[in-house]
């Protein structure tokens, strides 16, 4: 059994739109000439005016690398509290049922507390936001390490403070 195949190989060339609308014979436009006119259409070239200028001098670039690891933080700590379960599973601090409404606490606070929270941004913006979501995330991380033999003392700073946290930096970002 035997196959052909066939390629055809066709060139483009730009139109200059000004030449053809003139009336005279129809004028090809070489490599890098555009068949944009400024005059007919002052939307796009505005539009890209404001594409050509860098916004806050570049600036942006912070913000986005700031969202992007505040997600790594409010996304990632939810989602490795299996991990933590466990140990915790195997050192019998509790049962599976009870550790695991610990870790779902902190994933449910992003959705309970998303009305205060955007109130809150209103109010004191989202770079203070984002840094009392740190402060939040980061207490509760350090006083549940202090309350590993104790399922009360994990509800609250896993599951109370870290999902505060985890809530405030996911309506940031």
């Amino acid at each position: 059994m035997t196959s052909t195949t066939t390629t055809e190989t066709i060139a483009l060339e730009l139109i200059n739109n000004a030449a053809r609308d003139s009336g005279s014979a129809r004028d090809l436009a070489g490599p890098g000439a555009s068949n944009f006119d400024p005059a007919a259409d002052a939307v796009v070239a505005e539009s890209r005016i404001a594409d050509a200028e860098v916004p806050d001098g570049g600036y942006g670039w912070v913000v986005i690398t700031a969202c992007s690891v505040l997600c790594f933080w409010c996304v990632g700590t939810p989602y490795s509290w299996g991990i933590i379960q466990a140990a915790l599973v195997k050192d019998r601090v509790s049962t599976p049922a009870s550790l695991s409404f610990v870790g779902s606490l902190t994933a449910a606070c992003i959705s309970f507390l998303a009305l205060a929270n955007a109130r809150l941004i209103r109010k004191i913006g989202g770079r203070n936001t984002a840094l009392a979501g740190v402060a939040f995330l980061g207490t509760g991380g350090i006083l549940s390490s202090f309350t590993t033999r104790n399922v009360g003392g994990l509800f609250f700073t896993t599951g109370v403070l870290m999902g505060t946290g985890c809530s405030l930096q996911f309506m940031v970002c």
